[in-house]
């Protein structure tokens, strides 16, 4: 009967280990999970600052395109200096 009882004893340790092992498992995965889905909400900030560079670049293209002589950004420089004489 002794035996058994330490049998028993032995599976019980073993289900707590398993048990305690799965539980820092979960914690590991609950908290990459949590750093994933972080990670997008940054991703979404990201995204929506870019789209609003995008935009902005857009209307500095636009607003050089109607410059006479200015195709680029060194352009515009030559183009104030020649406004300024």
């Amino acid at each position: 009967m002794q035996t058994a009882d330490v049998e028993e004893a032995r599976k019980l340790k073993q289900i707590h280990v398993n048990a305690a092992l799965l539980k820092e498992q979960l914690m590991s995965e609950k908290a990459r999970a949590d750093r994933a889905e972080a990670s997008l909400a940054e991703i979404a900030d990201i995204q929506v600052r870019l789209k609003e560079l995008e935009l902005e670049l857009q209307a500095w293209r636009d607003m050089v395109g109607q410059i006479p002589g200015v195709e680029g950004r060194d352009d515009v420089l030559r183009k104030l200096r020649e406004l300024q004489r």
